[in-house]
């Protein structure tokens, strides 16, 4: 069992399995080590349910049918997930860059932006940092590496005959469609409200600060992310192979989700929705929050909240243990049902509604504390 585990986190960490699938995959593990932990029937017990009410046989006959049952499913699984596997190896290995000659150009498009409240920016290889500025003007600088060739003006031919740049009907939008050139593109939009504002790579890392926005939305196969200084009413993070921050943000609601590296919060959030499945989650939360929701296969979850806040959860490990330390504790409970250790707890506080914690680490612990209120400092007389 524990040799199918390890081929399941090195998979994702090779990036040839999405959060998903493996957790689809572990818990048909887990379902199979529960079927071979239960235990046997003793004939003497089962002659005795016979007896007294002839379930017996019946039962028996029952419990082996749902045990091949789901022996059955799980094997299906099995194929489904690594034959998807074998797939996604074949589509990296065709991608592959051939690498050689080069040329190196960068390129700056800008205009006055009028009207505009939704932004789409699509970068298929190369980093990507999305920023407002002073400025009436939206700006976008790129800085690209065209491969296949070593002529500059070739280069810029080909980087310009393959990135879209258009603002109309409300909509800004910037694309380079070729992977044979990395285009490293920083983009400066007017301080505003946006409506809405997609951001995606293929392969880069994905920076956002000071951006108000009703809905954002990022997406990278293979970079890192992170977002500060914004004022959001949701966002959606994801990455394949790489860390997600938070630092200093204001948000409704946030979901987050990588396969392997940390997530990392710090800031303001009603609601809360992260998930990694080879990394570590920490969490610093401010006032304000209503449910918080963490889970990860393979790492640690710590979490610090405020102080004297209302607060009920439930915290769920394989192998891990708990760490909950919150004071004034009018509940706490921890049972193992089965492979699976369970803790729930809840203290009254000075807020309403109570926050809820959820947190799950299959294989890593979770640690819940409160972080003390900073004092200020008085005047030296």
């Amino acid at each position: 069992m524990e040799n199918k585990r390890k081929r399941i986190l090195d998979m994702v960490k090779d990036g040839k399995l999405s959060t998903d699938e493996a957790l689809t995959l572990l818990e048909a593990l887990d379902r199979e080590e529960a079927g071979e932990m239960a235990p046997k029937e003793d004939p003497a017990e089962s002659g005795k349910q016979d007896a007294n009410g002839g379930s017996g046989e019946a039962g028996s006959t029952s419990g082996q049918k749902k045990f091949r049952d789901a022996d059955r499913n799980i094997n299906e699984t099995k194929e489904k997930l690594f034959d998807l596997v074998g797939g996604a190896l074949k589509k990296i290995k065709d991608f592959d860059l051939q690498l050689g000659q080069s040329a190196e150009v960068s390129h700056v498009f800008q205009q006055s932006l009028p009207e505009t409240d939704m932004i789409e920016l699509d970068i298929a290889n190369g980093h990507l940092t999305f920023k407002q500025w002073d400025q009436e003007d939206v700006r976008v600088e790129c800085q690209a590496k065209v491969y296949r060739t070593n002529d500059r003006e070739d280069a810029r031919s080909f980087l310009l005959n393959n990135s879209t740049f258009s603002v109309e009907g409300g909509r800004l939008v910037f694309s380079t469609q070729s992977k044979w050139m990395k285009v490293d593109t920083a983009v400066y939009v007017p301080a505003s409200r946006y409506r809405k504002i997609t951001l995606s790579t293929f392969n880069g890392n994905v920076q956002v600060k000071d951006i108000q926005a009703d809905q954002l939305k990022v997406k990278t196969l293979h970079g890192k992310v992170l977002v500060e200084h914004a004022d959001l009413e949701t966002a959606e993070v994801e990455t394949g192979n790489g860390t997600v921050d938070f630092d200093g943000n204001t948000i409704g609601q946030v979901e987050a989700q990588t396969m392997n590296g940390d997530i990392r919060w710090n800031g303001v959030c009603r609601r809360s929705d992260f998930e990694a499945f080879n990394g570590n989650i920490t969490v610093k939360m401010a006032p304000g929050a209503d449910s918080l929701h963490s889970k990860t296969v393979s790492g640690n979850i710590e979490m610090a909240i405020p102080e004297n806040i209302s607060v009920h959860g439930e915290g769920k490990t394989n192998f891990g243990n708990f760490a909950i330390d919150l004071q004034g504790m009018e509940k706490y409970e921890e049972r193992k049902e089965m492979i699976q250790k369970v803790a729930r707890f809840s203290r009254k506080g000075t807020t309403e509604p109570a926050l809820y914690i959820f947190a799950d680490a299959k294989t890593g612990s979770i640690t819940i504390n409160e972080q003390k209120a900073e004092k200020e400092e008085s005047p030296e007389a």
